[in-house]
């Protein structure tokens, strides 16, 4: 039992709002910064900013539960509040740590990647190529500058074909989009977007199929971790952005005595690559053979597992949890996990719904 002394110094050193402070709040971006190293820094902006909110309504419902108001020792309740407060501390240290990292990295790329002049729309040919100068010499001698070097997206992109397209579906391979003549080609490529009616079915040198609803966005690179560090294990890192993912490997499609295409052997043979799944609150981490992910527009994601089993670690605790075939989780953006068991045929029905 915790004792009324230590309860007392816990709850005197709050009130909880004032751990997010004006000056936590992560730097804006400006757009004198060249690409790519700009747009990568928004998107690490936007996910600072989502755990921000998570960490600032943590706090707001701590401190309606247990600000000023009178706490029995021993109670439930205090309980209750210091556990409270110790779980929203995870999360708060977690943005204090990426948020420094980020303030790094956007201090290296505003004195090594960022063009002051020639905003005018006639001198962007100049503005261009000054940027991919100042590119050229960070790429001269990457070990210096590791942080821009993963700004820059030195990065291989991934060989995949698609299988079935409907709708609005892009694909973009760095910052210029892709034309698929829908012949079934391999391409390679960085990002894949589906707008409101966008439907894609994609197979992936790792052995597995990824299936792509509606309204979704995702990057995609091979050999590459998702902090830019180094690392001998390749793997295929995929960052979801928004919307709805399915991966399925190709051992759980030969039930229906499907025939390999000569490409999806090549690929067969190359399942020493790992697929891991990042979203803004955790990373998913591939171990099960059939599983959907969705990215939720409040930070949280949901996790179905159909079949197999999926790691799932949570940035803000950096602790893993494994779901097994039949499991459901909703992780929020403070790392909170909450379980359940599903009808895998009401999944799968919801699942199928808007897919033509």
């Amino acid at each position: 039992m915790f004792s009324p002394l230590l309860v007392l110094i816990i709850l005197l050193a709050m009130p909880l709002g004032s751990s997010v402070n004006a000056q936590q709040v992560p730097s804006e971006v400006p757009e004198t910064l060249c690409e790519p190293a700009r747009s990568s820094l928004l998107r690490e902006r936007a996910s600072l900013s989502q755990l921000v909110k998570g960490i600032r309504n943590g706090d707001k419902a701590w401190n309606q539960k247990c600000s000023g108001v009178k706490i029995k020792p021993g109670s439930a309740l205090q309980i209750s509040c210091i556990t409270d407060a110790s779980n929203l501390d995870r999360p708060r240290q977690h943005y204090i740590k990426k948020a420094k990292n980020f303030e790094s990295r956007l201090a290296l790329a505003e004195a090594h990647l960022q063009v002051n002049f020639f905003q005018d729309p006639d001198m962007q040919t100049v503005r261009v190529s000054m940027c991919e100068s100042l590119k050229s010499k960070v790429l001269e001698n990457p070990e210096a500058h590791p942080e821009l070097s993963y700004l820059l997206g030195k990065r291989k992109p991934v060989p995949f074909k698609a299988t079935k397209i409907s709708g609005d579906v892009k694909f973009f391979k760095g910052d210029r989009e892709l034309t698929y003549s829908g012949s079934g080609e391999i391409m390679e490529a960085t990002r894949f977007v589906t707008g409101k009616d966008g439907y894609v079915e994609l197979v992936f040198p790792d052995g597995k199929y990824l299936r792509m609803k509606s309204d979704s966005e995702f990057t995609s690179v091979e050999d590459q971790n998702f902090t830019g560090e180094p690392t001998t294990l390749e793997k295929i890192g995929i960052d979801l952005k928004r919307g709805i993912i399915r991966l399925l490997s190709i051992e759980s499609l030969q039930d229906a005595s499907e025939a390999l295409t000569d490409f999806e052997q090549e690929m067969n043979k190359r399942k020493a690559l790992r697929t891991s799944v990042k979203t803004v609150c955790c990373e998913i981490s591939r171990r099960g053979t059939d599983f959907i992910i969705e990215a939720e527009e409040d930070g949280a994601s949901k996790i179905i597992v159909f079949d197999g089993e999926v790691d799932v670690t949570p940035e803000a605790t950096d602790e893993t949890v494994t779901l097994t075939a039949g499991q459901e989780a909703v992780v929020s953006i403070l790392g909170e996990i909450s379980l359940s068991d599903i009808d895998p045929a009401k999944a799968e029905q919801e699942w199928q719904n808007g897919i033509e």
